[in-house]
């Protein structure tokens, strides 16, 4: 049964756009590099929805295989370098993320 996890994640205020940047593309290719991975969509608030957002900045959302593929995705080396990524840009104490199934 498939799995879905989505975050929402806070830049820090010095984050490089750069580096933002880089994190979302690299990201984007895990489904052809994470077996268990089905989809991967990210991105920032649409500017006409952005009051909705509530200072979130980002947004992702994976479609995996299975409850135990969350597992496997997070300890893939295809994930290491967006994982190191995010910790650069990203306040950790504000990223929020769920998975659960449906």
């Amino acid at each position: 049964m498939p799995v879905f996890q989505v975050a929402f994640f806070k830049f820090k205020p010095d984050a490089d756009p750069a580096i933002i940047k880089e994190w979302i593309d690299i990201s984007k290719t895990m489904p052809d590099k994470v077996p268990c991975v089905r989809s991967l969509h990210a991105g920032r608030p649409i500017a006409s929805h952005e009051h909705l957002a509530k200072g979130w900045d980002l947004a992702a959302m994976v479609e995996l295989d299975s409850a135990e593929s969350a597992t496997e995705f997070h300890e893939h080396p295809e994930h290491v370098r967006p994982r190191e990524l995010c910790h650069q840009v990203c306040d950790r104490e504000q990223t929020v993320s769920i998975v659960f199934e449906v």
